[in-house]
């Protein structure tokens, strides 16, 4: 059997090791790396706020993260292993853990270093989030 594994990044440096874990300890798993837009960053915005300003955000986003994704892939190529992407936007641990559940993965791989844009309110990191939240196992790298 298959095992599925969620790999949540953030910045490419910091999958780095999230993915060489699971590429090179699981070269057989279906890997879907995970990339949450966190929907706080826009959140201070006023309601007024020009849709065009939110449309250029959200554009400066996707190019982040069109750039992210072609790192993971071409990482993904040296180890021999395909793998899905997609990208959410929404609170990155609440994100996560809804992910894993809606799409039955039996793991999550995820950095230790990434936190929320909250921060300033809590500083528990995402990982710690999802570990606490999550119906799978959770390992932190």
């Amino acid at each position: 059997m298959t095992r599925r594994v969620l790999v949540p990044v953030d910045e490419f440096l910091q999958a780095k090791k999230s993915l060489a874990y699971i590429l090179s300890e699981h070269p057989c798993a279906e890997v879907t790396v995970l990339h949450v837009i966190d929907s706080a960053e826009v959140s201070h915005l006023a309601p007024q706020t020009l849709e065009s300003e939110l449309k250029s955000y959200y554009e400066k986003g996707h190019d982040t993260v069109t750039s992210l994704i072609t790192d993971v892939q071409r990482m993904a190529c040296e180890y021999g292993v395909r793998l899905s992407t997609t990208t959410k936007i929404g609170r990155p641990s609440q994100t996560i853990v809804d992910y894993a559940e809606q799409h039955h993965i039996d793991q999550i791989v995820i950095d230790g270093h990434g936190h929320s844009s909250t921060d300033y309110v809590s500083p528990e990191s995402v990982a710690e989030t999802v570990d606490c939240r999550s119906p799978v196992l959770v390992t932190i790298i």
